[in-house]
């Protein structure tokens, strides 16, 4: 229904606005583009050692972005993957 994806909407958009940290699980070895951009609350982010790419505008615009521990395995970093965040 469209109250349902309204209700959607509102709640990934607090998400959005206020989410400080995240840890990412042990497994995952890229960053999706784009996962976390425009989140201006992210503060500390804490990568798997498996990460071998965090791909483009993955951190864009996380303007609080305090803490981010890069693991050894990383190969690549895309285009504007910290934009405005570092």
């Amino acid at each position: 229904s469209a109250n349902a994806f309204q209700d959607y909407s509102a709640n990934e958009s607090a998400l959005e606005k206020n989410l400080k940290a995240v840890i990412w699980p042990k497994g995952v070895t890229e960053i999706p583009a784009s996962v976390f951009a425009g989140f201006p609350a992210l503060e500390n982010v804490i990568l798997p050692d498996e990460v071998d790419s965090i791909e483009q505008y993955a951190f864009k615009e996380c303007t609080a972005l305090k803490s981010l521990r890069l693991p050894e395995s990383l190969r690549k970093i895309g285009a504007g993957a910290f934009e405005n965040s570092i």
